[in-house]
């Protein structure tokens, strides 16, 4: 059995600015082994994001894959996969709400203790 991990190949993923295409990655492949602290540096703009995005399954790639484990992304459940991950985005989404939907991001599973 192989370690778990997190692994990418190949990543493509562009965005539409204005009449514009830009690639945020390119052949992005890197692997991210389970149990250990893994950071991602780059200047503003290198996909740093994009990456975390793509891992989280907020998004998809235009091309290539991410792997959790031997499984492809797609083929995970989006929903438990998500509920492993704890993640604070550098832009903050607040729902017009109260504080503790905003917290529990409305999950009818969660209670008021969870979000406390």
């Amino acid at each position: 059995m192989t370690e778990p991990l997190i692994a990418t190949r190949d990543l493509v993923r562009r965005y539409a600015i204005g009449a514009a295409t830009v690639d945020a990655l390119r052949g992005a492949t890197l692997a991210i082994p389970a149990g250990g602290i893994t950071v991602i540096v780059g200047a503003s703009g290198a996909g740093k994001t994009t990456v975390v995005d793509l891992v989280t399954a907020l998004l998809r790639p235009q091309e290539g894959e991410v792997w959790i484990d031997d499984l492809p992304l797609g083929r995970v459940d989006w929903r438990l996969w998500r509920r492993m991950i704890g993640y604070v985005p550098q832009d903050i989404l607040l729902l017009h709400d109260i504080l503790a939907n905003n917290v529990t991001l409305g999950d009818p599973e969660l209670t008021r203790g969870d979000a406390e």
